[in-house]
C-alpha cells in the first residue's frame, strides 16, 4: 500500500464529509451512493492513502450537475452504450471530488482523457482559479518508441508546473493509465492520485484492452476504496467500501424495482473479501433457493388461512 507521508494531503479531513459508516450499508439511489462516497474517501485520506481507486457503474448520474434526487441504482445497458451519458456521468463523479478535495484546492488537479471533455467540464462547471485545474492529457504523439518515452517525461513536467499536490484521473484508458503509472513511480508519496472509473479492479473481470501484468501492478499501488459494479445478472451488483478502520467490506445485493417505481435492495451475503464470479454465482444460487422457500412457505400460509 502506498502511503502518504507529508506531502499529498496536508489538513485534517475528520469531520469535513459525511459521518456515517455502517458496516457496508448497500445504496439504493444516488444520494446514498454520494454519501459513501464521501465516507469512504474521508477514511481512506484519514489514513494517508495516496492512490485511490473509485469506480461507479458506467453512466450513473450523481446528479450533482442537475436537480436528480432519487435517482435509482439500477442497471442501464442501453444507458451504458451511450458515450455522451458515459462522459456526463464520469464528469459528475469528478466534480463530486472536486468539491469534497476543496480543503487542497489549491494543488488540486482534475485531468481528463482529451481536451475536448476537459473544456466541456470547464464550461458547466465554471470552475474558479483557486478551486483547481482543469487539465487534459496530451495527444498521442507519432513517431517512435524514443518520442514515447519522452512523452512521459513531457507529461510529468506538465503535471509539475500545474502545480499538482492531488491528481484526480476521470475515466482513463490504457495509454493515460501508462503515463499515470510513470508519474506516481516518480513521484512517490508526495502527490495522491485518485483514479476516477478506470475500471480496472475486481477479480475475474476482463479489464478491457489492459494487460494482466500491467492491470496488477496497477493493483498493488492502487486502493479500492469504494468500488460499486453490477455483475452478469441484471440489477445484482458488487459492492465494496474502506471503512474508518482502513479495511474493505464487501456486498453482494439484488437491486428490485417494486411498485411506484421505487428500489428495493435486497443483500444477499456481506464478505471480508471480494468474492471470485464463482462466488458470486453460488450465492446468487442460495439466495433464489431461500426467496424460492419463503414464496413457497407464504403460499402455505395462505393456503391454511382460506381452509378456516
Amino acid at each position: 500500500r502506498n502511503l502518504v507521508a507529508a506531502g499529498a494531503f496536508q489538513f485534517p479531513f475528520a469531520g469535513l464529509f459525511d459521518d456515517s459508516d455502517t458496516a457496508v450499508g448497500v445504496p439504493g439511489n444516488n444520494e446514498e451512493v454520494l454519501n459513501g462516497l464521501k465516507s469512504s474517501t474521508e477514511n481512506a485520506l484519514n489514513r494517508g492513502i495516496s492512490r485511490l481507486d473509485v469506480e461507479l457503474p458506467a453512466a450513473f448520474l450523481l446528479g450533482v450537475e442537475g436537480d436528480k434526487k432519487g435517482v435509482r441504482l439500477l442497471s442501464d445497458k442501453l444507458a451504458e452504450s451511450d458515450q455522451a451519458k458515459v462522459d456526463t456521468a464520469d464528469r459528475e463523479v469528478a466534480r463530486t471530488f472536486v468539491e469534497m478535495l476543496q480543503p487542497i484546492a489549491q494543488g488540486l488537479c482534475v485531468i481528463f482523457r482529451n481536451q475536448r471533455l476537459a473544456d466541456k467540464a470547464q464550461e458547466v462547471w465554471k470552475l474558479a482559479d483557486e478551486e483547481g485545474s482543469i487539465l487534459a492529457f496530451p495527444r498521442k504523439p507519432k513517431g517512435a518508441f524514443s518520442e514515447e518515452v519522452m512523452e512521459g517525461e513531457k507529461f510529468n513536467e506538465m503535471i509539475a508546473g500545474a502545480g499538482c499536490q492531488c491528481l484526480v484521473v476521470v475515466a482513463p484508458r490504457l495509454r493515460q493509465l501508462r503515463l499515470i503509472k510513470g508519474l506516481g513511480d516518480v513521484m512517490e508519496d508526495q502527490m495522491g492520485i485518485i483514479l476516477l472509473n478506470a475500471r480496472i479492479s475486481g477479480k475475474g473481470r476482463e479489464a478491457e484492452k489492459i494487460p494482466q501484468k500491467f492491470r496488477k501492478a496497477l493493483l498493488a499501488n492502487y486502493e479500492a476504496t469504494y468500488h460499486l459494479r453490477f455483475v452478469e445478472r441484471k440489477n445484482a451488483l458488487i459492492f465494496g467500501k474502506m471503512g474508518k478502520d482502513g479495511k474493505r467490506r464487501w456486498a453482494l445485493a439484488q437491486q428490485r424495482e417494486v411498485l411506484g417505481g421505487r428500489t428495493m435492495t435486497d443483500e444477499v451475503k456481506q464478505m471480508d473479501e471480494e468474492p471470485s464470479p464463482g462466488e458470486v454465482r453460488k450465492a446468487l444460487a442460495e439466495y433464489d433457493a431461500r426467496e424460492k422457500d419463503l414464496g413457497s412457505a407464504l403460499i402455505d400460509i395462505v393456503d391454511k388461512d382460506k381452509m378456516r
